[in-house]
């Protein structure tokens, strides 16, 4: 957060750890928890840049292990009245729900 305050931006890559391979995916669990810390702080371009993050995210990682832990945090963590982040992930899920369906291990599963 204090990156982005100062830098207006902030990098995924640099906060989790570089080149671990069991890192992949976990951007997006990131951008969720990044995106509540600007609706707590009341920081809307955090929060804004946190969707963009997520969104671009998503359509490389939905099928990562770790996509359903994402969207555990988007809808635990997000206030029902912020729906910005939800209906993004809501249309992430939608995109590919045929192949999500079939994929219900996935939900419960910790590893790849």
């Amino acid at each position: 957060m204090f990156d982005f305050l100062y830098l207006h931006t902030y990098d995924a890559a640099s906060i989790l750890e570089d080149g671990d391979e069991s890192c992949a995916g976990f951007e997006l669990v990131l951008h969720a928890k990044i995106y509540a810390l600007g609706g707590k702080y009341d920081i809307p371009s955090l929060k804004t840049a946190a969707l963009d993050h997520f969104e671009a995210g998503g359509k490389s990682h939905w099928r990562d292990h770790v996509f359903f832990e994402a969207i555990r945090v988007v809808f635990t963590t997000i206030p029902d009245s912020d729906s910005d982040l939800r209906k993004t992930a809501t249309g992430i899920i939608l995109g590919h729900n045929t192949f999500l369906a079939r994929q219900p291990r996935w939900m419960t599963q910790s590893g790849p």
